[in-house]
């Protein structure tokens, strides 16, 4: 999920999109013990997920919770919904619609399902002024 255009997109912000950005992120956050990664899975300590946002601004958790959902049905297999990748993705997009919701992020109603990534394909973007 982590080297998904969304990811790429995301971390370059206006910049040119880069896949090699988020590998070399996370293999700093995990040297600094920050982040555990194996073959299927990053983890982070549920303390250290509720620090960082805590002091995060809600913009950009909102910015990040989009850009996860959108990585989430790139990656999704929707030829094989029953995968371990499936049921990996359904338990990344159930951590991501509660921590969209505990943050109150506008992506948290985008959130609703974690049966298929229809709803995190459809995430509404919403428009200044509207």
């Amino acid at each position: 999920m982590f080297t998904a255009p969304a990811v790429a997109r995301y971390l370059a912000g206006a910049g040119q999109p880069d896949p090699q950005q988020a590998r070399s992120a996370l293999l700093i956050l995990e040297r600094a013990g920050l982040v555990t990664v194996d073959a299927t899975a990053v983890w982070m300590s549920r303390a250290l997920q509720a620090a960082v946002r805590s002091v995060a601004p809600p913009d950009l958790l909102d910015q990040a919770a989009r850009a996860a959902a959108d990585a989430l049905a790139e990656v999704w297999p929707a030829d094989q919904p029953r995968s371990w990748l499936a049921a990996a993705l359904r338990t990344s997009a159930a951590s991501l619609r509660q921590a969209a919701r505990d943050s109150q992020s506008s992506s948290a109603d985008a959130l609703m399902t974690t049966n298929h990534p229809a709803s995190l394909i459809g995430l509404e973007r919403r428009v200044p002024g509207m």
